[in-house]
């Protein structure tokens, strides 16, 4: 595999000069602002669009209107939806051979993850229903010692969120509230990088038994729904956690 020298991708010394100038400067200061607090995300970004409670991508249509492609995702949705309800309701996934649920952490993973799905798809009385169920049933207070901070970050506080959103009931913020006081206790580690897995009765977080090191991928992914809940909150503690994963 061949690179293209520097000199050719900005031209001339100068420019290249220029360029390492002003990388320097914006390292510098980001490293500032991190120190001194002043980034906490705790406004929301002026480019932050508005949420459409109405967004259906044309499922509202008339069949004959309908993009063909919409039917069909609509289609599947409803197929998958119904495994799921028959099978598995209640339970964190569905084995669709067996036709059996799973409790990973019984903290119904599957049916808080598809609300915004079912929403978009108008699936209003599978929505409902799915309110209903977590307002009275899901806690998040299991005594299990393997509940991913990771999975349970984008899933559980991603698909609350996203419902609050959409929905705009209060139910889905408050539960949202919930799991992240409990997810955010993993950041209290030595690095203030989050441990992996954490038990949501005990609120003692750990990292894989099969060694002592974290994924990139999923410790980075985690600002965009805390960054969410500190600004909904306006929870400084929150959004100074995540300083540390910015800093990293």
């Amino acid at each position: 595999m061949s690179y293209l020298p520097i000199k050719k991708l900005f031209g001339s010394p100068r420019r290249i000069s220029i360029f390492l100038f002003v990388l320097v400067l914006l390292g510098i200061q980001g490293y500032i602002s991190i120190k001194s607090g002043s980034v906490l995300f705790l406004d929301a970004p002026r480019c932050t669009p508005k949420v459409d409670r109405n967004l259906t991508f044309g499922i509202n249509l008339p069949v004959d209107n309908r993009p063909p492609i919409i039917t069909e995702l609509a289609s599947a949705m409803r197929h998958s939806w119904k495994a799921y309800t028959n099978y598995a309701w209640g339970m964190d996934e569905v084995k669709v051979i067996s036709r059996v649920g799973t409790h990973w952490m019984d903290a119904s993973l599957t049916m808080i993850d598809s609300l915004d799905t079912l929403w978009i798809f108008n699936m209003t009385e599978e929505f409902n229903r799915c309110r209903d169920w977590i307002t009275t049933q899901v806690n998040f207070d299991v005594d299990r010692d393997n509940s991913n901070v990771f999975e349970s970050t984008i899933r559980l506080l991603g698909g609350l969120l996203s419902a609050f959103h959409l929905s705009g009931e209060n139910v889905f913020l408050e539960k949202a509230k919930l799991i992240g006081s409990k997810l955010i206790v993993a950041f209290n580690s030595p690095s203030g990088l989050p441990y992996t897995n954490i038990n949501f009765q005990t609120l003692h977080a750990s990292l894989p038994s099969n060694g002592r090191i974290v994924a990139l991928s999923e410790v980075a992914t985690l600002q965009l729904e805390f960054n969410e809940l500190a600004m909904l909150l306006q929870n400084a503690s929150i959004a100074v956690s995540l300083s540390v994963i910015i800093e990293a």
